[in-house]
């Protein structure tokens, strides 16, 4: 994908897991905005204040020209020493981390509880009768959900799962007075403004006793409806909202994971718009196995891989959010390619066909004397000799064997088609994902998605950080200032005798105001009639002219891209200096490069060469 517009964050060893899941943070922008609101004491701004390296780090990351920022502050106020460089942990766990820390300074007693309200979830811890029905519940919070993948092929069927309740036997029942067979089990009560979902990609084999790592292909959809998860049957769930709007989530953000169990690389995926998408129309375009589109994959999305942030493709994120799709695009596609392929090589092995039997018809020998005559079977006649021919030693040195007939394969030794080769087939092979959806970020639909350029001035920046971070921003925005001034200006090289100086002007200045330049710097007589050419610095030769009037533009010189070099020309011949192309100027040089000339009877160019 192309550049993106934010900041990446320097991987300083092992450190992927935490940049994927704060760039993943600060494309939350209620998450961005509770950590850089909060005002920290003097006292309280130092090294091991995770909150308050989270604000320094967010401020950087929002500066528009920084390529990448280093989080090694941010890092190592989590305590955790050099393991956090060498050593990966498990994203889901560090959130949980981060975010109890950042509570413990931030979100104190008696203050708002920002985070709660946007990342804690409720759901009852229930028990059922199964003989008389009666359900005692009790709340339980959490802050995000933990499922299982297994043989589950998308997350509305995941997070279904992951509440189905247990039976248990010989349980006493309060209504019933009596020991029963009860239903034991979660259910949701509440949903977050943000619900994070950790999909379940490692487990456990209890026979080889080793972490493995699940690939199951589970489609993430851009929308989901949570209130069929609701189980309203369990005490009515009083609590449950009936909000439409509150119970419905878009897909914003997927960390992914490529790798083993053990080890691998996390990068992170965010939506920055939303595009709707037709299913029909998707649906018809999978089957044809067009390409994926930004309305394929709800909008635009940009990709976090540590240092390198870029507007990600529709067919990577594809890849992510709907694998088995992803994979049976380029089955389709594949498939339709091998087909043509196959198509071009039979109608080219008919033309070959069709021309041997033209030859043989007209070689120029004699053509049986009467249709029912037979034919003299040459491939026959070769063959008796090569069985006649001695097997080893000089054998080569006997009758020709005709190589195809003494085989007898009864197929061609070069085409794969023919039994047990393996060769050509219908059949494609699968393509397999370079990684898997390992985390999965929901927002309620009437939040707005997080946008792709950060405002800076919004940002409400704590002062402190402010004053912190000055002297770096202020080096920064004299950098953008100077690079911003080089891709606006062309480097001209004015050439004369021998000499050269280099000068930067606009696109739209005239090589009369170049000409006028150049005089200048060389200190040419005002006596000498001036005039611009194109140079060549390879061969040192002058090549074609412009008007005076002709603009740097004009000439094809692009701003901040490569130099321009032009020769300066002196004559006392004042009609020689205003000729656009004089003859007597041609030379055999000239003759030989690819020269463009300008004629103004046709206010074109044309090459020299085709012109001489």
């Amino acid at each position: 994908g192309t550049r993106g517009p934010l900041a990446g964050i320097r991987n300083l060893g092992a450190t992927c897991y935490i940049n994927s899941l704060v760039q993943s943070l600060f494309m939350t922008p209620e998450f961005r905005a509770h950590i850089l609101q909060w005002r920290f004491e003097p006292q309280q701004r130092h090294a091991m204040n995770l909150a308050y390296q989270l604000q320094m780090l967010f401020k950087r990351m929002a500066h528009p020209s920084r390529g990448f920022v280093d989080a090694k502050a941010f890092v190592d106020s989590f305590g955790m020493g050099t393991a956090a460089y060498r050593q990966q942990h498990d994203v889901q766990e560090l959130n949980r981390q981060l975010l109890d820390v950042v509570q413990t300074f931030i979100d104190k007693a008696g203050t708002e509880q920002v985070l709660k309200r946007l990342y804690e979830g409720q759901f009852y811890d229930y028990k059922r009768c199964k003989r008389c029905g009666s359900v005692t519940a009790t709340p339980s919070p959490y802050q995000d959900l933990s499922v299982a993948i297994q043989e589950i092929s998308n997350l509305p069927q995941a997070l279904k799962a992951f509440t189905t309740p247990d039976e248990i036997d010989g349980v006493s029942c309060d209504t019933c007075n009596d020991k029963t067979t009860v239903e034991k089990g979660l259910t949701y009560r509440t949903f977050p403004q943000v619900l994070t979902i950790q999909l379940r990609r490692i487990d456990y084999n209890r026979t080889t006793f080793e972490r493995e790592r699940v690939r199951q292909d589970v489609h993430l959809p851009l929308d989901v409806d949570v209130s069929e998860l609701i189980e309203k049957s369990v005490v009515g769930s009083p609590n449950a909202s009936d909000d439409q709007d509150e119970n419905r989530f878009e897909l914003q953000t997927v960390i992914a994971h490529s790798g083993t169990a053990y080890f691998g690389h996390y990068y992170a995926f965010t939506r920055v718009k939303r595009v709707e998408r037709d299913a029909a129309v998707e649906a018809k375009r999978l089957e044809e196995g067009e390409d994926a589109t930004e309305a394929t994959v709800g909008g635009e999305w940009i990709k976090f891989n540590d240092e390198r942030v870029t507007v990600a493709t529709p067919e990577e994120v594809e890849e992510y959010i709907d694998p088995a799709s992803w994979k049976r695009r380029h089955v389709v596609h594949a498939t339709k390619k091998k087909a043509a392929e196959k198509t071009k090589r039979d109608a080219e092995k008919k033309k070959e066909a069709d021309n041997n039997d033209s030859n043989n018809v007209n070689d120029g020998g004699d053509a049986p004397k009467d249709a029912t005559e037979p034919v003299t079977d040459v491939a026959t006649t070769t063959t008796e000799g090569a069985a006649n021919a001695t097997p080893s030693g000089n054998a080569g040195m006997g009758t020709p064997v005709a190589t195809d007939e003494a085989f007898a394969f009864g197929a061609d030794l070069f085409d794969n088609t023919g039994a047990g080769g393996g060769g050509d087939s219908d059949a494609v092979a699968e393509k397999s994902v370079s990684g898997s959806s390992y985390y999965a970020i929901y927002r309620r639909v009437d939040l707005p998605l997080p946008s792709a350029t950060i405002d800076t001035a919004s940002l409400d920046v704590p002062e402190y950080v402010l004053e912190a971070t000055k002297t770096e921003d202020d080096e920064l925005s004299r950098d953008a200032a100077e690079l911003a001034s080089l891709r606006s200006v062309v480097s001209v090289g004015l050439v004369y005798r021998g000499k050269k100086h280099w000068v930067s002007c606009k696109p739209e200045t005239t090589l009369h105001e170049l000409t006028s330049t150049a005089r200048q710097v060389f200190g040419i007589e005002d006596t000498l009639h001036l005039r611009l050419r194109a140079f060549s610095a390879t061969m040192s030769v002058l090549g074609a002219t412009y008007p005076a009037d002709f603009t740097m533009a004009d000439t094809g010189a692009t701003p901040g891209s490569s130099f321009t070099l032009l020769g300066v020309e002196a004559t006392t011949d004042a009609a020689i200096a205003k000729d656009v192309w004089p003859t007597q100027s041609i030379t055999e040089w000239d003759r030989l490069m690819p020269i463009r000339v300008y004629q103004p009877e046709k206010e074109t160019f044309a090459y020299l060469r085709d012109l001489v």
